[in-house]
């Protein structure tokens, strides 16, 4: 395994303290998505009390509506935002925790 670190075919990253390789294309994509990720919440976090809803995140072309989706997921999942559905089954407005900050 170190040889195709050693080559550029893997990364090596620690997960709860555990080696963990990866192949160059996946760790670039996971490198993307927490870069989307972080791009989405900065957003959300700029429009303060009154949130924001999917179709003004959609208008910033972050990325396609299927990714967009899973980062919100992501986010909500990790207790960094949260979300109210709105009046319409469609509209969903999105929020900054209290507690967003979590460690890199």
């Amino acid at each position: 395994m170190d040889a195709l670190v050693d080559r550029g075919k893997l990364n090596r990253v620690e997960v709860n303290g555990e080696a963990v390789y990866r192949t160059v294309k996946s760790a670039k994509k996971a490198a993307q998505s927490i870069s989307r990720m972080e791009e989405i919440f900065h957003v959300i976090q700029e429009a303060g009390d009154t949130g924001i809803i999917t179709s003004q995140l959609r208008d910033f072309k972050f990325c396609g509506n299927e990714l967009l989706d899973e980062a919100l997921k992501e986010l909500v999942r990790l207790g960094r935002i949260y979300c109210i559905e709105g009046e319409r089954a469609c509209s969903k407005r999105y929020f900054v925790t209290k507690n967003s900050i979590i460690p890199v």
